[in-house]
């Protein structure tokens, strides 16, 4: 699992980095403080997309679109963390993603596409 997640988040790094400080178009969801991007989207795509391919009965969440249908086994992510950042071209964003299974946390990755920075962590293992 370690490998999938670590590969899940350079993989939506890479759509980020790839898109950032291009001209992109914002749109707003709850409010002017609320944005999004085709690049959040893009990205959230490719995670579910793979993680769908790989664990076709797990659920995820996400913050741009929820499929929890599975409450046993469940994804937890932020394609683009740090949106407002990313539509201003403030190179501080990044990708997070956790696997959840029974309640519990059992591994999670944010990566830093900038940076090209990977922090891991699983559950009783650490980071």
């Amino acid at each position: 699992m370690d490998k999938f997640i670590k590969n899940l988040a350079r993989g939506a790094g890479a759509i980020l980095r790839d898109g950032f400080r291009r001209e992109i178009e914002v749109k707003h969801k709850a409010g002017f403080w609320d944005v999004v991007t085709k690049y959040d989207l893009a990205s959230e795509k490719f995670l579910v997309d793979k993680i769908k391919r790989k664990f076709p009965g797990h659920g995820i969440l996400s913050e741009e679109g929820m499929n929890t249908k599975n409450k046993k086994n469940f994804w937890v992510m932020d394609p683009l963390d740090g949106t407002r950042n990313f539509s201003r071209g403030i190179p501080i964003f990044c990708t997070s993603i956790a696997y959840v299974r029974g309640g519990n946390v059992v591994c999670g990755a944010v990566y830093d596409p900038n940076h090209d920075e990977l922090f891991y962590a699983q559950r009783n293992k650490g980071a």
